[in-house]
């Protein structure tokens, strides 16, 4: 009997990072806010032009954040043809009340505990501002705040993740049930390819153990996801894996045979390629935290560090094949393969 091949278990962490993939899950869905009819909605964006102007905002213990705003009713409320990039024209007492106004303003609809103390603590461009050391970890939001005016208030809000985790508190913040509860206890088998490699069938059929793969320059920096046909790409950021996209990447399958043996006898074989993943391990997750891994979320799974004689796991359109170890090759990383389960 061959022996089976079962890639590592990966643990989790259980820090800011779980609040932080909790806050994206409720993206683009509109948050009611105490004020009536008030409500918020955001999605994660990318920084703003690093000419536009920027408020810098503080919140009760210090912590700062960058407010760019990109539209405001000021015709509404002022019956005022101003725009938003025209503040900055204004003179100097004249802005500044504007600009505490639009701030007291918007921390007045949030709830009292969590931004109540919010307010202007300064002005500059996007680029100056968010170069400053304490505000290298910004990450930026689009924020539409509506019901407090016959238009939205809309701003680009950029702000550091802990900070945001501590003004939220991870004691009063759940990830939103995306599916139905059931979900929630429902689970799914996850593997994390930390490179892939498409290849001729016939190549593939003559891999044998000792041989050498070598994998993309980016191994490190980047990693796939994998569950089912569901692929979620990540990328190393600041010591954590963070999503960058989620796609469909449907493997060749047979249903009733094994990966071995439909590489090796299968006649039409010639033109078709086989996508050899390199695991690092493997780890079962809630279906709704599967689903609440979105574009700038943060995957707390606790990985090894990709180094020399790590072991790793080889599958062949998504079956597991055998098992090889990370190798430096010059300047390069590559698998050398110590087991295959493949019929010749």
């Amino acid at each position: 009997m061959t022996q089976a091949f079962l890639p590592p278990e990966l643990g989790m962490k259980l820090d800011e990072a779980k609040l932080w993939t909790a806050i994206l899950s409720y993206a683009g869905e509109p948050i009611r806010l105490g004020t009536a009819n008030a409500a918020l909605t955001f999605e994660l964006a990318e920084r703003p032009a690093p000419a536009g102007a920027a408020l810098i905002v503080e919140g009760a213990e210090g912590a700062k954040a960058l407010i760019s705003l990109t539209s405001f009713p000021f015709k509404a409320l002022f019956n005022s043809d101003l725009q938003p990039a025209e503040l900055f024209d204004l003179p100097d007492g004249l802005r500044g009340a504007i600009l505490e106004g639009i701030v007291a303003m918007i921390a007045g609809a949030l709830p009292a505990h969590r931004a109540g103390a919010l307010r202007l603590a300064g002005t500059g461009s996007v680029g100056g501002l968010s170069d400053r050391p304490e505000m290298k970890r910004l990450r930026w939001f689009a924020v539409s705040l509506r019901g407090l005016a016959p238009e939205p208030i809309t701003f680009d809000f950029g702000v550091d993740p802990v900070v945001l985790g501590r003004a939220l508190g991870s004691g009063t913040f759940a990830a939103r049930p995306v599916w139905s509860d059931l979900k929630t206890r429902l689970t799914a088998e996850v593997s994390l390819a930390l490179g892939a490699i498409d290849l001729p069938v016939a190549e593939a059929r003559a891999l044998r153990p000792g041989d050498f793969v070598v994998l993309a320059e980016s191994v490190g920096r980047t990693a796939v996801l994998h569950a089912g046909d569901l692929a979620i790409d990540l990328k190393a950021e600041n010591g954590r894996w963070t999503v960058t996209a989620r796609r469909t990447e449907r493997r060749w399958r047979a249903e009733t045979r094994s990966g071995a043996s439909r590489m090796s006898d299968n006649p039409s074989a010639g033109g078709l390629t086989v996508a050899l993943d390199f695991d690092l391990g493997r780890t079962t997750v809630p279906i709704a935290d599967l689903e609440s891994w979105q574009p700038g979320a943060i995957v707390a799974l606790d990985l090894p560090a990709p180094k020399e004689g790590l072991e790793i796991t080889v599958r062949a359109n998504g079956e597991v094949i055998g098992t090889g170890d990370l190798v430096r090759l010059d300047d390069r990383v590559a698998v050398r393969l110590t087991r295959l389960n493949l019929s010749r």
